[in-house]
C-alpha cells in the first residue's frame, strides 16, 4: 500500500530536515559549505509558509506499513502553481530511501492530481537522471547561483 497524503504544517520539521540533509547535492564543485540563502530557503519557517500558502501544494510519502497520519516521512514533493504551468518546487527523498520508487510514486501522484500541459523544475545535477526518467528534458545550460548548481528542465506531456 502506498501512503501518500497532502502535507500539513505538522510536517514542516521533517520536510526541512530531509531537504537540508540533501542540500549538499546542489553544491558547485569545490564548495563545501551550504550557502546561507539555500539554508534559509530550507528552514522550518519557510516550509510552514509554503504549507499554508495557496500558491503551493505538497504531498508526503510515508514509510510503507506505517499509518499515513503518524508514520515517518520518507520523501515529499511540493508544487508551485502558476497560471500556465506547474513548477516542482522540491522533490526530496531521504537518502536511505532513494532507489526504492518513492520519487516515482510521488511524481505519479502529482500527475494524477494535477495534470498539466507544462511542468518545470530546477534540478540538482545529481537528480537530473531521475527527472529524465520522468520524461523531463534539459532547457539551457547548467546554472550556478552563489555556490549552488542546477539544471532547468521541462516536461510537456502529450
Amino acid at each position: 500500500m502506498i501512503n501518500i497524503r497532502q502535507a500539513t504544517i505538522d510536517d514542516a520539521v521533517a520536510m526541512a530536515y530531509i531537504m537540508r540533509s540533501l542540500s549538499h547535492f546542489y553544491l558547485d564543485e569545490g564548495v563545501t559549505e551550504i550557502p546561507q540563502w539555500l539554508l534559509d530557503g530550507s528552514s522550518v519557517s519557510q516550509f510552514e509558509q509554503r504549507l499554508v500558502s495557496e500558491e503551493f501544494t505538497s504531498f508526503v510519502y510515508i514509510h510503507p506499513g506505517q499509518k499515513p497520519h503518524t508514520g515517518e516521512i520518507a520523501g515529499f514533493i511540493s508544487l508551485k502553481h502558476f497560471t500556465n504551468r506547474l513548477h516542482l518546487q522540491s522533490l526530496f527523498v531521504a537518502e536511505a530511501e532513494q532507489g526504492r520508487g518513492v520519487a516515482r510514486a510521488l511524481w505519479r501522484h502529482v500527475q494524477a492530481q494535477f495534470p498539466a500541459k507544462h511542468y518545470t523544475v530546477r534540478s540538482s545535477l545529481y537528480a537530473v537522471p531521475v527527472y529524465r526518467a520522468f520524461g523531463f528534458v534539459e532547457e539551457g545550460e547548467v546554472q550556478e547561483n552563489r555556490g549552488a548548481c542546477y539544471q532547468a528542465m521541462a516536461l510537456h506531456p502529450l
